[in-house]
């Protein structure tokens, strides 16, 4: 049940990303641009086009949905992809491809939904 202008509070907790990141992907290390994340530790830099977010809180499985999605402005109109290549109740990997190599993209977003553990 919710009244103009509140949303209920089951909503938000069934509803509501529990993880989300912008990772800056040029340069060194992997930094979260801008300060845009939520429920993140820390991301690492495996590699061209391979980054790992690890979470603050774990979820309650590895069975998580995961979208991301990638911005190469050079890129925009060829073969760019970004996939999660691996998944676990402690955070997540992603690898960006461009024409079937891995690539550093400008930066990779995902968003992460399930349940904390």
């Amino acid at each position: 049940h919710s009244t103009a202008g509140t949303v209920d509070t089951q909503y938000v907790v069934k509803g509501s990303a529990k993880a989300f990141a912008s990772i800056q992907g040029t340069g060194s290390g992997a930094p979260i641009r801008n300060g845009q994340s939520l429920n993140v530790s820390s991301t690492t830099d495996s590699g061209t086009g391979d980054y790992e977010v690890s979470f603050s809180n774990s979820m309650d499985s590895d069975s998580l949905c995961i979208t991301v999605g990638d911005s190469n402005n050079a890129n925009v109109s060829s073969a760019t992809h970004t996939r999660v290549n691996t998944d676990a109740t402690t955070g997540y990997g992603t690898q960006t491809y461009y024409n079937g190599s891995l690539s550093d993209p400008s930066w990779v977003n995902s968003i992460v939904m399930g349940d904390l553990a």
